[in-house]
């Protein structure tokens, strides 16, 4: 971490902003060891790896997912090796891991439609960005070089925690800070984020109203929240949902709900909400049966893309389970 993060954070204890660093900088200012302590409470929190650890209590759910992912780590590494950084630095050409190996394709294309929505949304630099759910790091090591950068995870552990910063950092020449905090308790103080980015994360949430509380607090009144790559359920299922329940079973909080659902959630939340179809929709659809590749096809010419993806986005979210991009804004208050 950064000394400059201390102008963010506040103590997740008692949530007094004041506190103290100890620890030693390098040449660069980044603290690797260390320690925070809150001159209210008397609460410390730890700095391991450059690594904030900012949580008093993380909830059960979000323990049972942090367990269920770093055994999913542990099977894998058993298997194949993962310890060679290339793997985070090619990312997402890779073999998956854990949860991801169900379908290399999937995580592709989640991959393909996060750096086109990244590039679409986020279009000025200088900007202060949090991403809750980071995981990786892959996100952030994107954005990094022209904004500051928060990474939020509850997982550590390389090559799929915020461990993995340290690869892109060092090859990058990059910086973005990383912290350990469960999204129902973010660690920050009011108004602070001009961007607040999830990506396949809101869903785990173990609390969505307290989560979505919580970030309307840390973003700015003029900040955006980008949603992306959020399952829904529709009313026409697939293997993706069975895959879901069974992962639900092993530990994971893989909830699932409807477009409405999510919609009723985001305005009573206190967020104005526009869904999106995902960005990569044509490359979707070619994954998938011969309908859908035919389609697909004809979607390939720009005109109906557009056409297509505004008539019946309405039928495709309600009748389809799939993927949903967002950009939520605080509700203006008169």
């Amino acid at each position: 971490m950064r000394q400059e993060l201390l102008n963010y954070i506040h103590c997740p204890a008692c949530g007094e902003a004041t506190l103290n660093l100890s620890g030693s900088e390098d040449d660069k200012g980044n603290i690797s060891d260390g320690q925070l302590n809150c001159v209210k409470c008397r609460s410390f929190f730890k700095i391991d790896r450059g690594i904030v650890y900012l949580f008093k209590n993380m909830s059960e759910i979000a323990l049972k997912d942090k367990a269920s992912h770093e055994q999913e780590i542990a099977d894998d590494k058993a298997r194949l090796d993962f310890q060679d950084d290339d793997w985070i630095l090619n990312y997402p050409d890779v073999i998956q891991m854990g949860i991801d190996a169900r379908s290399e394709k999937t995580g592709k294309l989640i991959s393909e439609n996060t750096e086109l929505s990244i590039k679409k949304f986020i279009n000025k630099s200088n900007s202060v960005i949090l991403e809750i759910g980071a995981g990786k790091c892959w996100v952030m090591s994107r954005l990094a070089k022209h904004n500051y950068c928060v990474a939020l995870d509850i997982l550590t552990r390389k090559p799929i925690g915020l461990e993995a910063g340290e690869v892109y950092m060092a090859n990058y020449r990059i910086f973005f800070e990383r912290v350990v905090a469960d999204m129902i308790e973010l660690p920050f103080k009011d108004q602070m984020f001009d961007y607040v980015i999830i990506s396949s994360t809101l869903h785990h949430s173990p609390d969505l109203n307290k989560t979505l509380a919580e970030v309307k607090r840390v973003l700015k009144s003029s900040g955006q929240v980008i949603l992306l790559n959020e399952p829904y359920q529709g009313l026409i299922g697939g293997q993706e949902r069975t895959l879901a329940q069974a992962d639900y079973e092993r530990g994971l909080h893989e909830a699932r709900y409807s477009i409405k659902f999510w919609h009723d959630s985001f305005s009573s939340g206190g967020f104005m909400a526009k869904i999106f179809l995902p960005e990569n929709l044509v490359s979707i659809l070619k994954f998938k049966s011969w309908p859908f590749k035919k389609l697909a096809v004809l979607l390939s010419r720009p005109l109906f893309l557009h056409i297509i993806t505004n008539l019946f986005k309405p039928v495709i979210l309600y009748g389809f389970d799939g993927y949903f991009n967002a950009i939520l804004k605080k509700r203006e208050t008169r």
